[in-house]
């Protein structure tokens, strides 16, 4: 997977946390500050921790990104319980 994939992926499996706790997908704002703020301080000593915290700052997390990412979510699901039957 490339760098884009990876992001698209981790915005995925937050949106994924998120509806299974059954929390406003605004939190992922939050999210994303709290895990920009934990790789500041765990990675600084790194020398990539830019580039760390680039790819981090990358991550898609709006509620408005996060609805249309649980659309998808939703959507396979379902045509995956259609294949099945």
């Amino acid at each position: 997977m490339n760098k884009n994939e990876l992001t698209t992926k981790a915005s995925y499996q937050v949106t994924e946390i998120l509806a299974q706790k059954m929390k406003p997908f605004s939190d992922a704002e939050i999210v994303k500050e709290c895990v920009v703020t934990v790789c500041k301080t765990l990675f600084s000593h790194l020398p990539n921790s830019k580039q760390i915290l680039d790819e981090v700052s990358k991550l898609q997390l709006s509620d408005s990104t996060c609805m249309r990412r649980s659309q998808d979510l939703a959507a396979n699901i379902a045509l995956n319980i259609t294949d099945e039957l």
